[in-house]
């Protein structure tokens, strides 16, 4: 049941990163109305807009489940994906998640995380994980680049060449200028 929602679902993606930038447009092509991301960057969430989100809740500033309750007149979402590593993203998922939703974790945590799983039961809410990898995946993702559906180009915010691959890695991992994916090439 998780992947497969009907045309007009709500869905929820917590995370702008590149996994959750990601997702907002494959909720797109495979189906959902209205797709709600939050996250805690104006940057992310910007590009988010553009990756095609209908609305961004900037979780620093104001309570995501209170916002997410606002933008679905109090009747709450079909499914909400999780691609936060935070150790707040599965409670927040939980808590924004109304009776007999779903919740699909694709996030990578170091660290366990503590939840109230039993909220979810009393819900009636299945949770979910994914590891995106293998034939299935890639095919189904070259598909729908194929076909137009998704794009990975405003996920590629620097490019080096080879000889630079020290200042490329530094970059990615110090998220220097916003660094998302970056690419070295020969």
């Amino acid at each position: 049941r998780a992947g497969g929602f009907v045309p007009g679902d709500t869905i929820a993606v917590l995370g702008p990163g590149s996994v959750g930038l990601m997702c907002i447009q494959c909720c797109k092509a495979l189906g959902a109305g209205r797709v709600i991301l939050t996250g805690t960057r104006d940057d992310r969430l910007e590009l988010g807009m553009k990756m095609d989100a209908d609305h961004t809740i900037n979780a620093a500033r104001e309570d995501p489940v209170e916002r997410v309750k606002e933008l679905t007149d109090g009747l709450g979402l079909n499914l909400v994906v999780v691609t936060v590593g935070s150790r707040d993203g599965l409670q927040q998922a939980i808590e924004m998640a109304p009776r007999g939703s779903d919740i699909v974790f694709l996030a990578h945590l170091d660290d366990p995380v503590t939840a109230d799983i039993g909220l979810a039961v009393q819900k009636g809410n299945s949770i979910f994980t994914v590891r995106g990898e293998g034939r299935l995946s890639v095919s189904q993702a070259l598909s729908l680049m194929a076909q137009g559906k998704i794009t990975a180009t405003d996920l590629i915010t620097h490019t080096f060449p080879l000889d630079r691959i020290q200042e490329a890695i530094d970059t990615f991992a110090e998220r220097r200028d916003g660094a998302i994916k970056v690419i070295v090439h020969p």
